[in-house]
């Protein structure tokens, strides 16, 4: 009994039983490692979804914004442009250069009467008030 006692304590102590001991070891931690990578690898999958989602909801309201944005500067461009906003029989007065009043023209001033069309050089030959 003494002798296989013995025995299988040098069996306990031999340098193959410890393999084996820190061969188990090895496997239960890479299965333990293994359950870890899967449980983060699905869990980061299952955030994948929303977070797309969420990143497609952004982008539209972004574009939403953005052609909103794009249609309030074309209306204002259009609203800005002189041909567009034109009135008949309207002219800007400019003399030397610069746009004046009409008020200011004297008789025998030469100016221009230009539109987003036309220009034309004019001599003022008398002048009338039309307030009374």
């Amino acid at each position: 009994q003494r002798t296989q006692h013995l025995h299988d304590r040098l069996e306990h102590l031999s340098p193959l039983q410890k393999l084996t001991q820190a061969s188990l070891r090895c496997d239960r931690l890479k299965e333990e490692y293994q359950r870890m990578i899967d449980y983060q690898i699905e869990r980061k999958r299952s955030m994948l979804k929303p977070m797309i989602q969420n990143y497609r909801n952004s982008m539209h309201f972004i574009l939403q914004r953005k052609e909103e944005q794009i249609r309030t500067l074309q209306t204002k461009a259009q609203m800005s442009d002189p041909a567009l906003s034109e009135k008949k029989g309207w002219a800007q007065v400019i003399k030397e250069g610069h746009p004046v009043d009409l008020d200011e023209i004297t008789v025998d001033d030469h100016f221009v009467l230009q539109n987003t069309k036309r220009k034309v050089q004019v001599k003022a030959l008398s002048i009338e008030s039309l307030q009374k």
